[in-house]
């Protein structure tokens, strides 16, 4: 068992009636009794607020923004959930585990499940891992108003803190603004946000609460990758921001879909976007490219419309990765599964960053090689060919007009040149291996 230790800041009896206890959850030697006795008084602690419980779960600030949960726990270990992700709610069961320490799992399938819900057609996550939730917390602290929790498998910090009736009430409004922030793939994809002079590029993604912005200075570029939570009047960022001599962390957009800063009295921005499917990016990046290239492996994450044919629905492709090699090459590889097993398509092509002294970016000038293989598969090549055409990827790599790099440190767009509204966003998170 794993070593840990707990720190009872007030006696067993006093636990019984208004819980304040903190945990390393190195669980050393404490006696099953103990636990039984610290889970107990916790999970009074729950049932008694009226009001219920209300958790900003961020699964993963390195992929992802936050989800926010309003939880009412009631007698027979029983949970009622709503969030913010849409209009469903869930009932259904909690209860503790005591056999590796004060941990707290919801056992049957409520809406904290469907961010790990390796399904993407359950709410758009990646094939077999979902958003990367959990739904099994160690019980770090527990005091009169706060439970500090870390989630079992990856130890990442999450808390309920005693809600309102007025986060009840409000709960719709953060579903407005966060489907305000939902990408419209079919508009030109570049925007932008200006603040006294100073302008940048804005991009946020309403499925994986996100927030990009990025501004060329002084010859290099200054990018802010940004996990984002609701609120019933904005989306607040992780970390704040700081554009024109002014530091925000919060953006706001009404009905019509026009932004503003939402939390620097007397501070307004200026946000537009391109009109014109073929308006260039209005501002470039140095070293985009070379930055992007650091890494070798992508997996696409979103993308525009005009991209769906690279991973069209119902044609049994799972993944679609992009990756550059260390002699000059990137290569697209598609993923594809049917009935027979999982099939791979992978096409090479040749670099060239444009010579313009920026680097930001990139021409595939020929298409040299492309293999199509069989993995965990009865029929290694044939099949293949019948879901996918290998020209379908060329049009978008291979586009003689090249394409836009803008780097976000282990992510980054590219967007074709031609058009701009062939983009993809592309991760290094959730390698397909």
């Amino acid at each position: 068992m794993k070593r840990a230790k707990i720190i009872t800041i007030m006696s067993v009896a006093t636990l019984l009636t208004g819980c304040s206890v903190t945990t390393d959850y190195l669980f050393d030697e404490l006696s099953t009794h103990r636990i039984t006795q610290y889970v107990e008084a916790c999970d009074k602690a729950l049932q008694e607020w009226p009001e219920g419980w209300k958790m900003v779960y961020y699964p993963d600030t390195s992929q992802y923004g936050a989800y926010t949960f309003l939880l009412d726990f009631q007698e027979g270990r029983r949970v009622k959930m709503a969030w913010d992700g849409d209009k469903d709610t869930t009932e259904s069961a909690y209860n503790f585990n005591t056999s590796q320490g004060p941990i707290l799992l919801f056992t049957t399938y409520s809406l904290l499940h469907k961010l790990a819900d390796p399904d993407p057609s359950v709410f758009g996550g990646a094939i077999g891992m979902g958003f990367e939730g959990e739904y099994e917390f160690i019980i770090r602290e527990v005091t009169e108003d706060r439970i500090d929790l870390v989630t079992r498998k990856q130890k990442r910090p999450v808390s309920l803190v005693k809600a309102s009736r007025e986060d009840w009430n409000q709960l719709e409004y953060n579903r407005q603004i966060v489907s305000r922030f939902e990408v419209n793939r079919e508009l030109p994809f570049y925007q932008y946000i200006e603040v006294n002079g100073e302008k940048a590029t804005f991009f946020y993604s309403q499925k994986l609460r996100m927030a990009y912005i990025a501004h060329p200075k002084e010859n290099q570029t200054v990018v802010y990758r940004l996990p984002w939570e609701s609120t019933p009047t904005s989306i607040r960022f992780i970390r704040p921001v700081t554009l024109g001599g002014v530091t925000f962390s919060e953006v706001t957009m009404n009905a019509s879909k026009q932004l503003r800063i939402a939390d620097v009295p007397g501070t307004t921005g200026t946000f537009s976007r391109a009109t014109n499917r073929t308006d260039r990016c209005e501002l470039r990046f140095p070293g985009a490219v070379e930055a992007a290239q650091k890494h070798d492996g992508y997996n696409l994450v979103e993308r525009g419309v005009e991209l769906d044919y690279i991973t069209p629905p119902g044609h049994g492709i799972e993944y679609f990765r992009f990756y550059w090699n260390l002699v000059g090459y990137a290569a697209g590889e598609l993923y594809t599964r049917n009935d027979q097993g999982i099939g791979l398509w992978a096409g090479l092509y040749t670099t060239n960053i444009v010579a313009d002294g920026v680097g930001d970016q990139v021409t595939f000038t020929k298409h040299t090689y492309s293999q199509c293989s069989g993995v965990l598969t009865f029929d290694m090549n044939n099949w293949f060919s019948i879901v996918y055409f290998p020209g379908t990827l060329t049009n978008y790599l291979g586009n003689p007009a090249g394409l836009t790099v803008i780097p976000f440190g282990d992510q980054f767009y590219m967007v074709r040149n031609a058009d701009n509204r062939q983009w993809a966003l592309y991760s290094r998170k959730n390698m397909v291996e």
